[in-house]
């Protein structure tokens, strides 16, 4: 599922630019920065969506907007709607959405059930960039203890991860790895 070398352009560029603009905004400002950021990620928020370089862009923009605004200046209703962010297939917006929740501290405890299932969810995964460490390290910063490193007996390779990405229906995609039974699936050495 790794992204190749334009993508990380396109996330860099954003995420200079928008260090640039945050650097002069103030507390106010950076609200309105952080729900803008929020809708651009909701807009393109579909289930069946596959991987979208605007809205992991978008995503990123989160955790620059979080590592400047104090916890305490993010309403309720903003909190919520970011922790929405992460019912999504879609990784590339996951983690960034971690990430954000991370800087907000204690402040985002609320997100702790849902990043506790997202890691299980991801903790075997093999891909370029696991997200599990970027999930450990949100869920010790918002004063949540995340669970032990699994031993990852079997894991799942990223062309499940690819396939889930792709839009492909989730219960089929699943149907064959609850079922033990899928190609994909390998011991770990």
């Amino acid at each position: 599922m790794g992204h190749g070398l334009p993508f990380r352009r396109v996330v860099c560029a954003v995420a200079v630019l928008s260090a640039s603009l945050l650097e002069a905004a103030s507390g106010p400002q950076l609200l309105g920065q952080l729900k803008e950021a929020i809708a651009k990620v909701q807009e393109k928020n579909w289930p069946t969506s596959g991987l979208s370089s605007a809205r992991a862009a978008a995503a990123e923009q989160l955790v620059e907007v979080t590592s400047k605004i104090a916890p305490g200046e993010v309403d309720d209703q903003t909190l919520v709607n970011l922790v929405g962010l992460l019912d999504t297939w879609d990784d590339s917006v996951r983690v960034p959405v971690a990430a954000a929740l991370g800087n907000l501290g204690p402040r985002a405890r609320v997100a702790a059930p849902k990043l506790l299932v997202l890691l299980a969810e991801v903790d075997c995964v093999q891909v370029d960039l696991p997200p599990a460490p970027v999930i450990r390290s949100a869920l010790r910063r918002i004063g949540a203890t995340p669970p032990p490193v699994p031993t990852c007996d079997t894991k799942i390779d990223s062309s499940f991860a690819e396939e889930r990405d792709n839009g492909r229906d989730h219960e089929a995609a699943h149907e064959g790895v609850l079922g033990g039974s899928d190609r994909r699936l390998r011991r770990a050495k």
